[in-house]
């Protein structure tokens, strides 16, 4: 699927059949996030939402309110699958999910509800594991998934998401995102502030080169006329000195040729 913008940082190049857990305790957000996830999902396919835990409570009624617009009704099934019960709940899911013109995409909210196992899990990934993508909801228990089923179906799976403080954290993802997706920035800032803190520049600081130490410069005509050459030391380069002797040196020669003249 094409996503784009901080979805395609989470969630990378995600194809569109998929198994994916998402978990996370109560009041941190996770209800909202899936109901925006599955507001983004309806511009690929459609979606039906299947919610064994509360029904269509006052919480997803608002979070659904807040995210998905009246125009795309017509892309979601709201299902509660207690009222619905004729056959038990597996069965009456895997008959939804075998027809013909069903929805592309399924939310189980939540699998620790659903009473399955682990084996009827595998018979739904075996028969539609690449027909459509399941989003596997489950509650949180010492930063897991709570269910032994959401653990297994995470490990099987090739995406799992932790929903905590606001902040949905990639903690598996076959597809290539790894971005936190922030789910609601205000209420995210209060209980996060150390994520929203400017990032500290790693890069060493540049140290300044030593200044070279200026060369007192002296005249060379002085020091020809001075014959001072080698009282100089080190205030001339090696290369002047040099010169300036062998400029010396002739000059003596001269004047000795002169006087034995």
């Amino acid at each position: 699927m094409a996503f784009e913008g901080r979805w395609k940082d989470t969630f990378g190049d995600i194809p569109k059949f998929f198994m994916m857990v998402i978990f996370g305790k109560s009041g941190n957000g996770k209800t909202e996030f899936i109901v925006q996830l599955v507001a983004y999902l309806m511009h690929f396919g459609k979606v039906s939402w299947w919610s064994y835990e509360q029904g269509h409570g006052p919480d997803l009624q608002r979070a659904i309110e807040r995210n998905i617009p009246e125009t795309m009704d017509d892309r979601i099934q709201w299902v509660d699958p207690i009222e619905k019960q004729n056959r038990g709940f597996f069965e009456e899911l895997k008959t939804e999910i075998g027809k013909r013109k069903s929805a592309d995409f399924f939310v189980i909210d939540s699998v620790d509800y659903t009473e399955f196992g682990f084996e009827q899990y595998k018979e739904l990934k075996r028969l539609y594991g690449k027909k459509k993508g399941i989003i596997w909801v489950s509650h949180e228990l010492a930063g897991e998934p709570k269910s032994s089923l959401a653990k297994k179906i995470g490990y099987d799976g090739g995406f799992t998401l932790h929903v905590k403080k606001f902040i949905a954290w990639v903690e598996k993802n076959r597809y290539g995102g790894t971005t936190p997706f922030v789910i609601w920035e205000e209420e995210a800032r209060k209980r996060n502030p150390e994520f929203f803190a400017p990032k500290e520049d790693a890069k060493p600081k540049k140290q300044r080169k030593p200044r070279a130490k200026k060369i007192k410069q002296v005249s060379t005509k002085k020091v020809a006329d001075n014959n001072d050459v080698d009282n100089l030391g080190e205030e001339l380069p090696m290369k002047t000195q040099e010169a300036l002797w062998a400029q010396n040196a002739k000059k003596n020669n001269t004047q000795l040729i002169k006087t034995i003249g």
